[in-house]
């Protein structure tokens, strides 16, 4: 039966062949095309035309293809690495391109094999993309003035085969930048380094820049840098008057922060809204404002007065204003008004003392049954103390002075205080920026008076084993000397910093920080800093530390 079958099928055979060569058909073509790859066979769909993707997700790429005899036009947006096409693409199509008409959101795609392709007989399947961004660190940076820092910059996937270049600019003139950086397919995820200064310039003014990184011209990762002017040192504070006004009465606004009206008046200084568009950054302000009693400006008996002898105060916009005298006070005429005027409460009656008597009862009162002297800013004269009083229901602005202020070398000055502030905490080094792990102190390595002279009321004095003593005795930052702060210090850096302690870094408002005042027998002084809350622990357990030196 088998033969029988074989016999029949050669017959078959035969015939076939017979016919095929009377039709004038090449037998061996017809097989082929019969056996070949269906993938590569003319359907009715047409070929395709595509690749691979590779590296990040490219959210919001729009590729197009055209070309001659290629059908219509065609646009696709592809979502997600891997392959691509166009499809129904007819056989004879030529010079065609697939090209990026819309490259993704914050990366950038480079494309390879991608024009003048002809389709012949076969799809195409090697126009691939390598889609990446550049990693750069989260901001905001800070900047010093003439205090060049240096951030590490790197692509996310590779470029594919050639080399890009990724461009960094600016957006403020100020705060420059390195130009470029070359990244390759062997590179790409090495860290690089750009530079980014901020020049010495002739004024006070905080500067605040963003830096973009791109590749021909589409922009990737960007970052915020906000740069702290050092021109003039630690001495060198702003002032400004309040674009808020407010009537006599700080003490009753419950809107405010404090206990007492000069607590509310200096929060109000401090408000970013009530501060010129040119004051960024989290330095704090104190109202130039007296009553005689809790803030008192009299030459010789002051208390708590803002402005500070020998530093020279600025207007908002870098102008000269001037520069306090030893008495702690200025000298009439000063160099140039306030940089936009102003009419601003001020409680100064006698210009040659500067003391206090119409201060609106203490800045208690926002009626008509007090007054309050007042200050315009246009003048150069003893006007910008004292231009006459008036009832204190009357609305006004208030003098500002910059009280806290970065140095740029690891301190924070206090023009209030007449203090250096340590800016890391306890055990952290400064190099540009706070390092290395926080470390703890004792007040005393025993539960008793040994550390603070043998009695309490006492204080660190280098009396007995005191870790927090010989930590801020021993720690030579800025070249200075260095001691464990009081409470009252304390209290005061926390009112200073308690709107934005970005100027100190690190802070934490759920542990104490140490003073250097004993509270009993076998127990110290803490601050919490969550509300400037005074506490009292154990002298052998560990705090927190934040030293202080005297002298700005």
């Amino acid at each position: 039966m088998r033969t029988a079958w074989l016999s029949i099928i050669a017959l078959l055979t035969q015939s076939c062949l017979q016919s095929i060569e009377e039709v004038d058909v090449d037998p061996m073509a017809l097989l082929q095309g019969l056996f070949s790859n269906p993938a590569s066979a003319t359907t009715a769909s047409g070929f395709a035309v595509g690749g691979q993707i590779y590296g990040d997700i490219p959210t919001g790429l729009q590729l197009d293809f055209s070309g001659t005899d290629c059908g219509a036009p065609q646009t696709i947006s592809p979502s997600t690495t891997g392959s691509y096409q166009f499809s129904g693409v007819p056989d004879g199509c030529t010079a065609a391109d697939v090209l990026i008409s819309l490259q993704p959101t914050a990366s950038y795609c480079s494309i390879y094999n991608n024009t003048g392709r002809a389709v012949s007989g076969a799809s195409i399947s090697d126009i691939d993309l390598y889609c990446f961004a550049a990693e750069m660190p989260a901001g905001p940076l800070i900047v010093y003035e003439n205090a060049p820092i240096t951030i590490d910059i790197r692509l996310s996937a590779s470029p594919g085969l050639n080399p890009v270049t990724v461009s960094f600019a600016s957006s403020n003139a100020g705060i420059t930048t390195t130009a470029s950086l070359i990244f390759t397919s062997a590179n790409y995820g090495t860290y690089q380094q750009i530079t980014i200064n901020n020049p010495t310039d002739a004024n006070l003014l905080a500067e605040s820049a963003t830096i973009t990184s791109s590749v021909a011209a589409h922009n990737l990762t960007d970052v915020d840098v906000n740069s702290f002017d050092t021109t003039g040192g630690s001495t060198a504070r702003f002032l400004f008057v309040t674009s808020g006004t407010h009537n006599g009465n700080f003490a009753g606004d419950g809107a405010l922060t404090g206990s007492n009206w000069m607590q509310k008046a200096d929060w109000y200084c401090s408000l970013p809204a009530n501060r010129p568009a040119s004051l960024t950054g989290p330095e704090n302000y104190r109202a130039v404002l007296t009553d005689g009693l809790l803030r008192v400006s009299q030459v010789g008996s002051q208390l708590a007065w803002p402005v500070r002898d020998n530093v020279a105060y600025y207007g908002h916009d870098g102008t000269s204003f001037a520069t306090a005298n030893t008495d702690n006070v200025f000298t009439f005429p000063v160099s140039n008004p306030i940089p936009g005027g102003g009419n601003y409460w001020t409680g100064i009656n006698t210009v040659a003392t500067w003391n206090s008597t119409d201060n609106c009862n203490s800045w208690a009162s926002g009626s008509i049954a007090f007054n309050g002297s007042y200050g315009i800013g246009t003048f150069t004269n003893s006007s910008l103390i004292n231009q006459g009083s008036q009832s204190c229901d009357q609305l006004k602005s208030l003098l500002c002075a910059q009280d806290l202020r970065d140095r740029g070398d690891g301190t924070i000055s206090s023009a209030h205080q007449n203090l250096l502030w340590q800016k890391c905490e306890s055990g952290q080094t400064w190099s540009g920026s706070c390092t290395g792990a926080v470390s703890f102190y004792a007040y005393c390595s025993s539960a008793n008076d040994t550390c603070n002279g043998g009695s309490t009321p006492g204080s660190l004095d280098g009396f007995g084993a005191s870790p927090a003593y010989n930590y801020c005795n021993s720690l030579g930052l800025a070249g200075r000397s260095w001691r464990v702060p009081t409470r009252a210090e304390l209290q005061e850096l926390f009112r200073a910093t308690r709107q934005d302690s970005s100027l100190l870094p690190g802070l934490v408002t759920v542990q104490y920080y140490l003073s250097t005042e004993s509270h009993s027998i076998d127990r110290a002084y803490a601050i919490l800093f969550s509300g400037g809350t005074e506490g009292n622990l154990m002298k052998n357990s560990t705090f927190r530390i934040r030293c202080v030196s005297d002298g700005m």
